[in-house]
């Protein structure tokens, strides 16, 4: 899935939110922040590929920067290799032009997105140890109001569990209608017993049976 589209840019030059409302998206920052003084880390994650994860973390980002006007980084776990090349662009639709930041931690490519305080990054290499996920977080808190990881789903990787106890919260992508209850649960339960802390989930692709109008009458 590409998240590249043709929309306008604000005035920042950051392209709107695609599944998030700005409000939406601004209530759950807003939550998750809530009576937090110091950098906040939330990773998104699913257990299948295909559940949207990527873009709601795109969305999330580009409300947190442009609206809240935090110091946001979105950061992909995913290495390198897998994202190809103008990976911010091809992978979350942010706009060219990106400038990079020499002087950040070495296991990471980081590029700061225009005039505005978003920092895109993801790994160099093909894989991050766990001890090395811990502190680089460490690192990178202080840095930044808020950190907003894309976690790859569980049926690939491990990462997304790996990560879990240095967050502040995981959020679960699950796909209306099409995800199984017992694949959730098995990914919350996984969740538990490295000591994440699972704040929600996200319900993705929902589709209305009647008219949009009927639900706001009930």
């Amino acid at each position: 899935m590409s998240a590249v589209i043709d929309a306008e840019p604000d005035a920042a030059g950051l392209p709107p939110p695609l599944l998030l409302s700005v409000s939406h998206a601004s209530q759950l920052l807003f939550t998750v922040r809530r009576d937090r003084t110091d950098g906040v880390a939330m990773q998104l994650m699913s257990t299948r590929k295909g559940e949207g994860v990527s873009t709601l973390v795109r969305d999330l980002s580009l409300v947190a920067a442009s609206q809240g006007g935090l110091r946001t980084l979105l950061l992909s776990s995913e290495p390198l290799g897998r994202h190809g090349a103008n990976w911010p662009r091809s992978v979350y639709g942010l706009p060219s032009g990106l400038r990079a930041i020499a002087d950040g931690p070495a296991e990471l490519e980081m590029y700061r997105v225009g005039p505005t305080g978003l920092v895109a990054a993801a790994p160099i290499g093909n894989t991050v140890q766990p001890q090395t996920w811990a502190t680089l977080l460490r690192a990178l808190r202080p840095q930044f109001d808020i950190i907003i990881t894309d976690s790859p789903p569980l049926d690939r990787s491990f990462t997304g569990i790996v990560l879990a106890p240095h967050m502040d919260a995981t959020l679960l992508v699950v796909a209306a209608e099409s995800t199984r209850a017992s694949a959730v649960r098995t990914l919350r339960d996984r969740l538990a017993e490295v000591g994440g802390h699972t704040a929600g989930v996200i319900l993705n692709k929902r589709r209305f049976h009647v008219p949009q109008a009927a639900y706001e009458r009930l």
